[in-house]
């Protein structure tokens, strides 16, 4: 009875993590960051922070976007950046997913270096 008990429970516990991992936020493969540049002022009055982050990233498909991580997080500004050429990003953010997407006018082509720019809203 008691190993009828411990395989039912190891199997309910297997069960609950192939489910969990099944269930976890992916992002898109179209771009593979390679180096994070973090700058935080945070002010401790206000419970806030300052800042800016750039994201080295490799396109690994042709994308006129990329998804990012955002868990409580507000955009004030955000761009792509390739070779000399800038375009400025719209930023949708999902609070749900915990995700913000950048989106901008036109296609980067693979394996072009680009930077990402962005600026927290404070």
């Amino acid at each position: 009875m008691n190993r009828i008990v411990l395989v039912s429970l190891i199997c309910a516990m297997t069960l609950s993590c192939l489910l969990s991992a099944a269930d976890a936020q992916r992002l898109p493969d179209t771009a593979l960051p390679e180096h994070y540049k973090v700058t935080l002022a945070p002010n401790f009055e206000s419970d806030s922070f300052a800042g800016d982050e750039t994201i080295e990233v490799k396109v690994l498909q042709p994308t006129s976007s990329i998804t990012l991580n955002a868990a409580e997080i507000n955009f004030q500004d955000a761009s792509i950046t390739s070779g000399n050429q800038s375009q400025q990003a719209k930023v949708t953010t999902d609070p749900e997913k915990e995700m913000a997407t950048l989106t901008w006018p036109s296609h980067y082509p693979p394996a072009r270096p680009a930077s990402t720019f962005v600026t927290p809203q404070t």
